[in-house]
C-alpha cells in the first residue's frame, strides 16, 4: 500500500543529512551474526550525525519471519529491540527511526511495536482529495486543473506506491512538462488485462 514510499517521503522531507534504508535485499547471503553486526554499524554511523534517520524496511522479513510455526530470527529481533530503544549516546543529537511492516501480528506478538512511540496504518488511496494531495506538486503534476481531473476520474482504490508508480510511468508518455488527465488514465488501464492495456497504448504510438 506504499509504506516504503511514505517512509522514504518522510525521510526526504526531514532534510536530515544522514538517511539510511535498511532493507532485506541488503542482507541477502548474511547469517544472523552478519545481520546483527551490520545493524549495529548502521546505528553507530547514525550516531555520528547531529540529525539522522534510519528506515527499517519490511522489518518482519529482516527478522526472517515465517508465518507457519511461526519462526523468526530471535538474534536479529533482540538486536533490533536493543538498538531501537537504546538512548542516544549524545543527548544533543537526534535519531529518527522509521520501520515498515506488512504483518501487524508479527510486531504485536514479538512486542516489537512497543519499541516505537507512534504507529501508523497506511490506508489505500480512496478519495479524490487524497489523490490530489499525493500528486499535486510532484514533477509533471503542477497543473492543478489536470490533477483535479485525474483525481476525479479515478474509480478504483490504489496503494500509495502504485499511484506513484503510475504517475512516473505517465510522465514518460506525457506530451509536455505536465501530465494531462487522458494520458494518466490510459496508463492506468495498464492494470487491466493485456488486450485492454495494448489497445489503450495505441494512442501513444
Amino acid at each position: 500500500s506504499g509504506k516504503t514510499a511514505l517512509a522514504a517521503y518522510m525521510a526526504k522531507k526531514s532534510e536530515f543529512p544522514f538517511v539510511r534504508v535498511v532493507s532485506p535485499e541488503k542482507f541477502v547471503g548474511y547469517g544472523e551474526h552478519g545481520k546483527v553486526t551490520q545493524l549495529a554499524k548502521t546505528f553507530d554511523d547514525a550516531y555520528k550525525s547531529k540529525y539522522a534517520c534510519i528506515i527499517l524496511d519490511d522489518i518482519e522479513t529482516l527478522c526472517e519471519y515465517v508465518r507457519i510455526g511461526p519462526r523468526f530470527s530471535n538474534a536479529v529481533l533482540q538486536a533490533l529491540k536493543v538498538l531501537v530503544t537504546r538512548q542516544h549516546p549524545k543527548p544533543d543529537r537526534k535519531l529518527l527511526i522509521i520501520a515498515t511492516t506488512a504483518s501487524a501480528d508479527f510486531v504485536r506478538f514479538t512486542e516489537l511495536e512497543d519499541a516505537f512511540s507512534l504507529h501508523m496504518e497506511v490506508p489505500m488511496v480512496t478519495t479524490p482529495a487524497a489523490v490530489k494531495m499525493l500528486l499535486y506538486g510532484r514533477d509533471g503534476y503542477t497543473n492543478e486543473g489536470e490533477v483535479d481531473k485525474i483525481a476525479k476520474s479515478l474509480d478504483m482504490d490504489l496503494g500509495v506506491n502504485t499511484l506513484f508508480m503510475l504517475s512516473e510511468l505517465a510522465r514518460q508518455y506525457a506530451p509536455g512538462d505536465d501530465v494531462p488527465c487522458d494520458t494518466f488514465m490510459r496508463v492506468l488501464r495498464l492494470r487491466a488485462p493485456r488486450k485492454v492495456a495494448h489497445d489503450s497504448l495505441q494512442g501513444f504510438e
